[in-house]
């Protein structure tokens, strides 16, 4: 319960929402015994198959770290440049030359090189920036992490 604890929010709160429309139905008095059974029974299902999927994605995702990673990396260089290239003066003639220029940005910027050439000058393209450089800095840890745990592991 403590992994899906937001899905039994919404099971619980669908059933006080429909509590005060069965109200009606007061000759079925007898069988709210098995209403009760029958929410149990479906919160603990709800709740197995939530803890079953959780498991199962984190073990997908530690086999398939480094891809995930390399993945993001490449779709974050892409999707910061082309917001960069939005947010800023990028066109002949401006400031910043082409789209390949806001690559360059982009590629420096996640490695964490910045060499100043190329930068941000308004608030959203800093933005933009700041969120190239923590997504960087993360894929490219969680990359020299399984490069890592493939040069440390055993034979075993």
């Amino acid at each position: 319960m403590r992994g899906e604890l937001l899905c039994l929010f919404v099971v619980v709160a669908q059933v006080a929402a429909l509590v005060p429309s069965l109200a009606a139905f007061g000759a079925l008095r007898a069988l709210r015994a098995v209403r009760v059974v029958r929410l149990l029974l479906t919160i603990a299902r709800a709740l197995a198959i939530g803890g079953s999927a959780a498991r199962g994605r984190r073990s997908m995702f530690s086999r398939r770290a480094g891809t995930i990673g390399l993945g993001a990396a490449g779709f974050t260089w892409m999707t910061s440049a082309v917001a960069f290239t939005v947010a800023e003066d990028v066109g002949d003639g401006q400031r910043i030359a082409s789209y390949f220029d806001a690559l360059w940005w982009s590629l420096s910027t996640m490695t964490t090189v910045g060499y100043g050439d190329i930068f941000p000058v308004t608030g959203v393209g800093r933005l933009i920036g700041g969120l190239t450089m923590i997504v960087g800095i993360s894929v490219f840890a969680l990359v020299t992490a399984k490069v890592a745990q493939f040069l440390v592991r055993s034979d075993d």
